[in-house]
């Protein structure tokens, strides 16, 4: 429980100011975030075009920390895996168990489509 002495303490305490020199830009920050900008080419930019100098790893931190530190969450594009939107080519060689469950692998030429049955049959 606040006793009164602790409330009025409280009411008449200054807030502080944010510490990051990035607090002014989280707009701009954000939304180029969602136009997928890389973190370096926002710190070049917030470099050029408002003269703030900083790493492209606090401008990573910050965002990082005001999606932590905000009670709306900043959605930001998901950036997929590279693998995943590959197209997937055809592997090289197929595997073929037997009864014993040891595979076997024939090997295709370009072009070649993988008929049933044993290979060299």
């Amino acid at each position: 429980m606040a006793t009164p002495e602790m409330a009025k303490f409280l009411a008449e305490a200054p807030a502080r100011k944010s510490r990051s020199v990035l607090q002014p830009y989280l707009e701009v920050i954000v939304e180029l975030k969602r136009k997928r900008w890389s973190y370096r080419t926002i710190q070049g930019t917030l470099a050029e075009r408002f003269g703030v100098r900083v790493n492209h790893k606090t401008v990573q931190k910050f965002i990082q920390a005001e999606v932590r530190r905000s009670k709306k969450q900043i959605e930001l594009p998901e950036v997929a895996s590279p693998v995943t939107k590959r197209p997937v080519a055809q592997p090289p060689a197929t595997a073929a168990f037997e009864a014993t469950g040891t595979a076997r692998f024939q090997f295709l030429k370009p072009g070649e489509v993988l008929k049933k049955g044993r290979p060299n049959e």
